[in-house]
């Protein structure tokens, strides 16, 4: 056999024998996970650890997160939001007590789990600055008890009961393959009404009137309806509920005459 006869099968050799080296050193470098120990360090009141301890988690992947690890993730995740919640109003933004881009990956992360004990901390967190509409809508009714407590406490955020409306449209919208009781229903109706009654929240914008019509509406319960109509047809509805500014209130109204006309709200589930 001549030396081009046997190159191939020397070829053939070598890279079986590198790619077997390679697939070794690819298993000596993978380490298994002290998940205790990553729950631990994410508990950690030292930011740059609780960054580390992330960074491993992500490369877990959520999915393979245990029983305490997820329970580390929603706890911290919680406590950041008793911060901000106890600094809202008073001129305090979320950077000055943490990094708002790990409290980002860390709701993130919380909603890759997509677990039903995650769902009070999520609630809790909307309008924080993380879209969580449809994370918490994944739920079904599941989630509407959490939601509608955000939505219906005097003491949410604009931005939270906003984002709650949103989420609770969405929960609407798909129960023709997740149902809702009569008692869900009716809590939403009630939540719908409360904020079809009290002035637009920013004050003035009308922003939060305008997202419980996209909800009253399509709950098509008469009450809410009859205030939908009303605020369609009379300006006056729209500045009894604090809106005067006459571009919010043609758009206020418009808004209110295209949901009874069919028009399906925005954003979409």
């Amino acid at each position: 056999m001549t030396s081009h006869h046997r190159r191939p099968i020397l070829y053939t050799s070598l890279m079986l024998s590198l790619s077997l080296a390679s697939g070794q050193g690819n298993a000596a470098q993978v380490k298994p996970v002290d998940q205790r120990a990553v729950a631990q360090q994410l508990l950690s009141n030292d930011s740059d650890q609780q960054r580390e301890a992330l960074a491993t988690i992500r490369t877990l992947g959520a999915a393979n997160a245990g029983t305490e690890l997820r329970g580390a993730m929603v706890t911290l995740l919680d406590k950041q939001n008793g911060v901000i919640e106890a600094t809202r109003g008073k001129g305090s933004t979320v950077d000055m007590h943490f990094d708002p881009e790990f409290h980002s990956r860390l709701t993130q992360t919380v909603v890759e789990l997509r677990d039903p004990l995650t769902i009070p901390a999520l609630a809790r967190s909307l309008g924080t600055g993380f879209v969580l509409h449809r994370a918490l809508a994944r739920f079904g009714e599941a989630s509407a008890p959490a939601i509608l407590a955000v939505v219906t406490s005097p003491q949410s955020s604009h931005d939270a009961i906003n984002e709650g409306l949103i989420a609770l449209r969405f929960l609407v919208e798909g129960a023709q393959s997740q149902p809702l009781s009569s008692v869900t229903r009716q809590g939403i109706a009630a939540a719908a009404a409360q904020h079809l009654s009290q002035p637009g929240r920013p004050i003035g914008t009308g922003t939060t009137l305008r997202r419980a019509m996209d909800l009253a509406v399509l709950l098509d319960e008469p009450k809410t309806r009859r205030m939908v109509e009303a605020i369609a047809s009379d300006p006056k509805e729209v500045t009894a509920r604090g809106v005067t500014d006459p571009e919010l209130i043609a758009q206020t109204q418009k808004q209110a005459a295209d949901r009874l006309a069919g028009v399906p709200a925005l954003p979409r589930p």
